[in-house]
């Protein structure tokens, strides 16, 4: 059931695989009910809300959250931990810019964890509401993990979502409306 499920949120999450770089329009189901009331924003605007029942903490899995961080130098901006269970959503900015990582990932076939611990690694670009977003779905036999690039003008973000392989079929719903909740707030000039 467990791997059917896997399944369903990949196709969900990353659409179809080619092996041309193709970016597909999704769309995802948003359900607030969800969702925590403790919304991240960014100081230009952009929001994300973080599954219900994960909340702001100073640090998470140190030796997983420097992993994550070390890849591009990433500047953190924000954990969210999950209060009953070692999931998390960490926020930061990488020190890349997106034309630079398409590029990466499209001459390399981004695969930089293929002699770590990572058992399967998968990319896909997609759109939702104004973003433009590199989605990298890593796995092993303990956890899941959902990297988005997320990309708005200028802007570019990252958002790990840690989930160990225990939580997945709990924490599916709020993790891919949570994803659904990004946004950028307008801000009068």
């Amino acid at each position: 059931m467990r791997t059917l499920f896997i399944l369903f949120l990949s196709f969900i999450l990353i659409g179809c695989q080619t092996s041309s770089p193709k970016t597909y329009m999704v769309e995802l189901n948003v359900d607030n009910s969800v969702l925590s009331d403790n919304l991240f924003k960014s100081k230009t605007g952009f929001t994300v809300s973080p599954p219900k029942d994960w909340n702001l903490t100073d640090k998470y899995n140190l030796e997983l959250e420097n992993q994550i961080l070390n890849q591009t130098k990433n500047k953190l901006l924000a954990v969210y931990k999950a209060d009953s269970s070692n999931c998390a959503l960490i926020i930061s900015e990488p020190d890349i810019d997106f034309n630079s990582l398409k590029s990466v990932i499209l001459n390399t076939g981004f695969n930089p964890e293929k002699d770590s611990i990572w058992l399967s690694v998968q990319t896909s670009f997609f759109t939702y509401k104004q973003f433009e977003i590199v989605q990298s779905v890593y796995q092993n036999s303990e956890l899941l993990i959902f990297r988005l690039y997320i990309r708005e003008l200028k802007e570019l973000f990252e958002l790990d979502y840690v989930i160990p392989n225990e939580d997945i079929n709990k924490t599916v719903r709020s993790v891919e409306s949570s994803i659904g909740s990004i946004s950028k707030l307008i801000t009068s000039s």
